[in-house]
């Protein structure tokens, strides 16, 4: 073989070994392994960007209590047909659907799941769970005079705490049920429930007007336990007299349940200045 054609073979050769040494990254190599260590974070990340959860609920909570429930009825009317749970949940229903337009802002939960028996405790217990800002009882008055009518409220009483905030809320629903043709019973619709012990027999209940009761001289004696224990400023309202004819025709009815209604709807706006 003449001696340029073999030197031309060993330069090409040459060339070729090259070439096999130097291969280009995406000719053959390894895929990097896949990054499976995430107890570290790059310095240039915050940790606390990085925590998971729901976001902080800042609306107010409102617990709304249907009085009564399950196999206590409650108040009856004259013909023995209307009781008083039933009317205490629909408006709880009715006035729980007006508070819908203001979910951004207001949550809303019921005392007890409906038509139950739960304790005064239970329901009590429930505003205490919830931590909630206001806690209102509804239900329906009833007396053997069928004379006997109107509105009445009964806030936590003075020396507890929460009781002017309760009777603030009072104020306000006295205020709405005005503007309907209800009747307001005593100076301002607004009283007072005290149990005192009456010897070893037991207790009796003592109402009192406001007008009748000195805030600087508070009482030990228990009120409604709604109204003591719920942790929260709390009112109990007799929105009516079951046993009334002139009560019942004015509210006993659709479009008198829609008056009550709005009325408590009303008074929780201003309350807690809703939009």
């Amino acid at each position: 073989m003449p001696a340029v054609v073999r030197t031309l073979l060993l330069i090409l050769a040459a060339i070729l070994l090259a070439g096999l040494v130097w291969l280009p990254t995406w000719a053959g190599a390894a895929p990097a392994a896949a990054v499976t260590d995430v107890g570290t974070l790059p310095e240039s990340q915050p940790t606390d960007l990085l925590l998971e959860g729901a976001p902080l609920d800042t609306r107010y909570t409102l617990v709304l209590d249907a009085g009564h429930g399950g196999i206590d009825g409650g108040a009856v009317d004259t013909t023995g047909t209307v009781l008083e749970k039933d009317v205490n949940q629909t408006m709880v229903d009715k006035v729980t659907a007006l508070l819908a337009a203001h979910a951004n802002q207001l949550r809303v939960v019921q005392a007890v799941e409906p038509d139950t028996n739960a304790t005064v405790l239970a329901r009590a217990n429930t505003a205490v769970k919830e931590q909630a800002d206001l806690f209102l009882s509804l239900h329906l008055n009833g007396d053997t005079h069928e004379s006997s009518r109107g509105f009445q409220c009964f806030p936590t009483p003075p020396g507890r705490p929460y009781a002017d905030e309760s009777l603030r809320f009072a104020r306000l629903l006295v205020q709405q049920v005005q503007q309907t043709d209800a009747f307001i019973l005593g100076t301002e619709g607004i009283f007072y429930c005290y149990y005192v012990r009456q010897g070893e027999s037991g207790y009796y209940k003592e109402i009192l007007d406001i007008a009748q009761t000195d805030p600087a001289t508070p009482r030990a004696d228990e009120s409604f336990g709604v109204v003591e224990y719920s942790g929260c400023p709390s009112v109990l309202i007799e929105q009516w007299f079951i046993t009334s004819a002139e009560d019942m025709a004015l509210f006993n009815s659709e479009a008198g349940y829609d008056t009550m209604a709005n009325s408590i709807y009303q008074a929780i706006c201003a309350y807690f200045q809703l939009n």
